[in-house]
């Protein structure tokens, strides 16, 4: 995914970087040793905790991330789905989420909403 970085922020020892992307904008914890740029565009995979499947929706939204208070929210459709679902945001490749058990159904081609504080979130940039 194409992220241009929009702002960046030190907080406990960790950068922390919101940016624009063409599913909307996302803020997380930047992970790399070099420090972002801002007005850059960075090529980059999304880091998540695990989250319960009671957290996740399913519905029918079209995909898309946004900031609101301190969490990002994502909506995604799932391509792929045994504990780990793999949730595409755009055609760049989809990313990896984990989920634990529990009630609640996810199947594939279901578009799913969940949302992390931005402290959990990690922007991993790569080239």
């Amino acid at each position: 995914m194409l992220f241009t970085v929009i702002n960046t922020e030190n907080e406990n020892d960790a950068v922390i970087v919101t940016g624009s992307t063409t599913i909307g904008y996302i803020k997380g914890v930047w992970k790399a040793q070099y420090s972002p740029v801002i007005g850059k565009k960075y090529r980059i995979e999304l880091n998540f905790p695990t989250v319960d499947i009671s957290e996740v929706t399913v519905g029918n939204a079209d995909a898309g991330s946004k900031i609101i208070g301190g969490k990002t929210f994502f909506t995604g459709i799932c391509e792929d789905f045994n504990k780990v679902c793999y949730v595409r945001f755009s055609v760049e490749g989809p990313e990896m989420l984990d989920i634990t058990d529990g009630e609640g159904t996810i199947q594939k081609s279901d578009s799913i909403s969940f949302s992390f504080p931005y402290a959990d979130i990690g922007i991993i940039p790569y080239d």
